[in-house]
């Protein structure tokens, strides 16, 4: 009986120590108090697990040895830091905090002798992990939690002169390519003439000129993804929280890829538009609304200019009409070597400060020069589709805007018609010399 009483008194401890085997051991600088969050995620791995909870909480999370075994967890205004803590109750860890930064990993030290700890809030369920005194890092001490994944001490910049991740330094080069590796934490990245492959994460925005911009999937974007005269990818798996935009460029976006703040996506809140056979752009309805209330704008725009100068300049107008009309192919091949000489012009002009106001100033006529040529060839081909029932000039150009519209949002297509008549247009005004405006040399006899 003495050695059974003393057995169950053994099972006993070891059952209550064993819920507390567990522990969380906190680094940085913790709040008393966290942002109570609300999270609903059925079977799906501990790591999954956790960044949603990072997104409730507002944190950037790098995850580190994690059991990828598979949780449910549903919880509703409760302390995001109670919550880690249940998630990690499987093993002892190590949540290193930076700000908005947390990075957990595998407790190396836990049991090591006066190493603190924390209790885990599985242990106990009024239990909420604080930060202890004694876990202040000693000045001019390193730990391997606050050094990288290789080892490395990430108070010291890298050799490529960025700092570490745990200071979410931003990546802006100018002429090469960037490549935010998996696990790697940035803030802004920003390339100019250059690609940028993202596989880690990035907290602010992801902007590339001159180049092409790839979201990896894993890969997870907290701000905007934009390219100027380039391709974004966005791959299956990938996640940009802000918006993208493409300009001058495509879009390529898987079908699984995460897009778009949650107040702009949804399934049921986008319009899916094929441009080929991979590459397809996503647009909200707002946004389509947005752009097609743009288009008509402008046209509507362009239409009282082309009245102006219908009513002002008739004559000189049905001289660019009649020049269009007559010598199609010689007006487009002259707007190409017009619209050559005026961007030479404006680059030999912006190399002196002095020639700066001057270059404003030439292009902002070389602007209304080209949209006087746009109507005219507009009117055109209103009126070889109309002639036969009106000859009402205004008629000719409203329809000849009309159809510049529409045919403005077809791909590729769009981009073609509205150069060529912008070149054929500029064309006529050289080839009548501004439509009668600069005289003809008198010859000799």
């Amino acid at each position: 009986m003495r050695v059974a009483a003393l057995f169950l008194a053994l099972v006993s401890l070891m059952l209550l120590v064993a819920p507390a085997s567990a522990a969380v051991r906190l680094r940085g600088p913790w709040p008393d108090i966290d942002k109570p969050v609300s999270v609903d995620a059925r079977r799906v791995p501990r790591p999954e697990a956790i960044r949603k909870l990072a997104d409730a909480a507002g944190w950037s999370v790098v995850v580190q040895g994690v059991a990828p075994d598979e949780v449910d967890m549903h919880v509703t205004r409760q302390p995001a830091g109670k919550v880690l803590g249940i998630l990690l109750a499987d093993r002892d860890y190590v949540a290193s905090r930076d700000g908005a930064l947390v990075s957990i990993a595998p407790d190396a030290a836990a049991g090591a002798a006066g190493a603190p700890m924390v209790a885990s809030p599985a242990a106990s369920a009024t239990a909420v992990p604080v930060p202890a005194a004694s876990d202040a890092p000693t000045p001019g001490a390193s730990s391997p939690e606050d050094n990288g994944a290789d080892g490395r001490d990430m108070s010291e910049d890298d050799e490529d002169g960025s700092s570490g991740k745990s200071a979410t330094p931003d990546r802006v080069i100018t002429g090469g390519n960037v490549r935010v590796d998996k696990g790697e934490v940035v803030h802004d990245v920003a390339v100019f003439g250059g690609n940028a492959d993202v596989l880690g994460i990035a907290t602010g925005d992801v902007t590339v000129v001159g180049g092409h911009a790839r979201i990896h999937p894993g890969a997870h974007v907290k701000g905007d993804a934009t390219v100027v005269g380039g391709e974004l990818t966005v791959d299956d798996g990938a996640r940009v929280d802000g918006d993208v935009g493409v300009v001058g460029g495509m879009l390529h976006r898987g079908e699984h890829a995460e897009v778009g703040r949650p107040a702009r996506s949804g399934k049921h809140g986008s319009v899916r538009v094929s441009l080929g056979d991979d590459k397809t752009a996503t647009w909200t309805f707002r946004e389509v609304l947005h752009n097609l209330g743009a288009s008509v704008t402008r046209t509507a725009l362009l239409f009282v200019f082309g009245a102006i100068f219908l009513a002002l300049a008739a004559d000189r107008m049905q001289a660019l009409q009649g020049e269009i009309a007559a010598r199609p192919m010689k007006s487009f091949a002259l707007g190409v070597v017009g619209m050559l000489v005026m961007a030479a012009t404006l680059v030999a002009l912006c190399i002196t400060i002095v020639g700066i106001p001057f270059a404003v100033m030439a292009a902002l006529f070389a602007a209304i020069v080209i949209y006087v040529g746009v109507c005219a060839a507009l009117t055109v081909a209103g009126a070889a589709l109309l002639r036969h029932r009106t000859s009402n000039p205004y008629v000719h150009l409203g329809l000849g805007c009309a159809l510049l519209l529409v045919i403005g949002w077809l791909p590729y297509l769009g981009t073609a018609v509205t150069a060529i008549v912008g070149l054929v247009g500029l064309g006529s005004l050289l080839a009548t010399r501004g439509a009668g405006l600069v005289p003809p040399r008198a010859r000799s006899t």
